[in-house]
């Protein structure tokens, strides 16, 4: 893609770009420039190896999808949107540094999809942290992210997201360790965890203070371990004051009478909030 010199697209509002191999850095910037009152941008697929450094500044821009196909070759990436206020960003390599500005965020999707690279592991939260330093306003995140990062999420590393009130983590796999994120989402009403994974113990030592007295909801979806879902249940109903409603979905794959035996288990709980109500399906 070759945008020329002189582009001009004064009524530009929404622009989607795949499978395009940009010509340089300047490319990018024309293109944008050119568009003054452009609102939604989506970048998918596409090949950066001839940007030296990405740099996506627009003062209108509202909603930005971005998935890499590869990183540019300098690793050098910039968010300065002053206006955005929806975020999607996929990224598959650790190789790259980033800078956010985004002050009017209000909801992010973020798979960050980093496999493990061996002692790079620092190196990737370092990622990461910079990354979430950008969307410390957001006030509902859905997060996917890779299990090798999840024993190191805490609040000692990472910013707090004061005004976050929707969460979503999806894709925990194999530990429940993630679970100190909560630490740093301390205002947090709503968390959504999509297929929990087995655990033979649950993390009952210590409840984060949005647990204790912000959580409104919580739902877990398409579980397949009953013990592990039981635990976690119980935690929750005896720790949250605040609770008013918690829904459950079972795999697709339970017999109909494992559910309703699940479902039954379920409602004769004790909880500590009077409020709290129930959903199992």
């Amino acid at each position: 893609m070759i945008v020329p010199i002189h582009v001009c697209l004064p009524c530009l509002k929404t622009l989607r770009l795949e499978f395009i191999k940009f010509e340089d850095d300047d490319s990018v910037k024309r293109l944008l420039s050119s568009s003054p009152v452009l609102e939604d941008l989506s970048i998918s697929v596409c090949f950066m190896q001839n940007i030296r450094s990405l740099k996506i500044s627009h003062p209108s821009l509202k909603r930005m999808s971005i998935a890499f196909q590869r990183s540019p070759s300098s690793s050098d990436i910039v968010f300065d949107l002053p206006s955005l206020v929806y975020f999607k960003f996929e990224v598959n390599t650790a190789k790259i540094h980033i800078i956010v500005n985004m002050p009017s965020l209000v909801r992010a999707d973020i798979n960050f999809a980093i496999g493990s690279f061996g002692g790079e592991i620092n190196y990737q939260l370092d990622v990461l942290d910079e990354l979430f330093e950008g969307l410390v306003n957001v006030k509902s995140l859905r997060l996917e992210i890779v299990p090798e990062l999840l024993p190191f999420l805490s609040h000692g590393r990472f910013v707090a997201f004061q005004n976050m009130l929707h969460l979503e983590v999806h894709n925990w796999m194999k530990k429940l360790d993630g679970f100190e994120f909560l630490e740093f989402s301390p205002n947090l009403q709503t968390f959504v965890m999509c297929t929990p994974p087995k655990q033979e113990s649950f993390p009952m030592e210590k409840v984060p203070s949005c647990v204790a007295y912000q959580l409104k909801e919580w739902k877990v979806l398409h579980f397949d371990d009953e013990s592990s879902l039981f635990k976690m249940v119980t935690y929750i109903l005896n720790n949250a004051t605040v609770h008013e409603k918690l829904t459950v979905c079972t795999y697709p794959v339970l017999k109909v009478e494992t559910e309703f035996r699940i479902t039954k288990q379920l409602l004769n709980l004790p909880r500590c909030s009077n409020k709290c109500r129930v959903v199992a399906f």
